[in-house]
């Protein structure tokens, strides 16, 4: 997983904390992902939302796109 998080974000400590937020996203969920590469880049605003939130959306993309299978 790649994650570009540019300047138009915000200030660093802004930036890192989105980057933390999808790096572990992406460890909770890697198993259920396919393989291949992905290139994530977080907009601003990103580092106010919660994990749980982020994991939603996420993976609710994801579904949209038919990566992942809906979980019971």
């Amino acid at each position: 997983m790649g994650i570009t998080a540019t300047r138009k974000m915000g200030p660093a400590v802004d930036r890192n904390r989105a980057k933390r937020l999808l790096r572990e996203w992406f460890r909770s969920t890697k198993r259920e992902l396919p393989s291949g590469d992905f290139v994530i880049n977080p907009r601003e605003g990103m580092q106010r939302v919660t994990l749980e939130a982020l994991a939603r959306e996420l993976n609710t993309a994801l579904r949209r796109l038919g990566f992942v299978e809906k979980r019971n």
